[in-house]
């Protein structure tokens, strides 16, 4: 049996116990196409996504944008580099927000 190694960012969500619906916030620095792109799993949860989403030597942010379409995120706004998605019709039913920025993700 082969297994995909665990994510920074699943390894986290499990980490603090992230059981409930949440909001991502992040800023980290063009590092977010890991999360989008290898880590759908750990985006099951995510309501609503809120990134600086720029273009990095791998993948463009345009890229970036449809692969959230893709895994069934709506962009709500998008302005310069910043975008918002939502996954569900209710803001508010993000009970948990988490805040990813470079420090954290090292």
């Amino acid at each position: 049996m082969i297994s995909k190694p665990i994510s920074a960012f699943e390894k986290k969500i499990k980490k603090f116990k992230i059981e409930d619906d949440y909001c991502l916030i992040t800023d980290i620095e063009g590092n977010e196409a890991p999360i989008f792109f290898e880590d759908s799993k750990a985006l099951g949860k995510c309501v609503n996504i809120i990134a600086e989403i720029e273009d990095t030597q791998n993948v463009s942010a345009n890229r970036q944008i449809n692969q959230l379409k893709k895994i069934g995120f709506s962009l709500i706004e998008h302005t310069w580099q910043s975008v918002c998605f939502q996954q569900s019709l209710n803001l508010l039913e993000c009970k948990i927000c988490i805040y990813i920025y470079e420090m954290i993700m090292r």
